[in-house]
């Protein structure tokens, strides 16, 4: 799971084929919170289609959850391990994602 979760290490590897331009990264968070807003600001535009569908089903789908909270030291080992690795995404994206909070 934390090999999959460098994702800079991964977007570089798509990038060595195929221009930055090319690539929408939408963050899972923003999509879940609003998809309809998502869609419409990020990626229409970005595939040149027109307005979305209203009548397109937006609810989230197959929804999981976690049973017990993460414990503190596993959340600290977790950050420390991304540190680096988020801030490279970071700077790939031009974004910040706070993930480390």
């Amino acid at each position: 799971y934390v090999h999959r979760g460098m994702y800079a290490e991964q977007l570089e590897r798509w990038l060595r084929f195929y221009p930055r331009a090319q690539l929408l990264v939408v963050r899972s968070e923003d999509l879940q919170a609003d998809p309809a807003r998502v869609l419409a600001d990020e990626i229409f535009p970005f595939l040149g289609v027109g307005a979305p569908n209203t009548s397109l089903r937006l609810e989230p789908q197959l929804v999981g959850g976690y049973q017990a909270k993460m414990p503190t030291e596993v959340r600290t080992q977790l950050v420390e391990t991304f540190r680096e690795p988020n801030r490279r995404l970071e700077q790939l994206l031009g974004r910040s994602f706070d993930w480390d909070r």
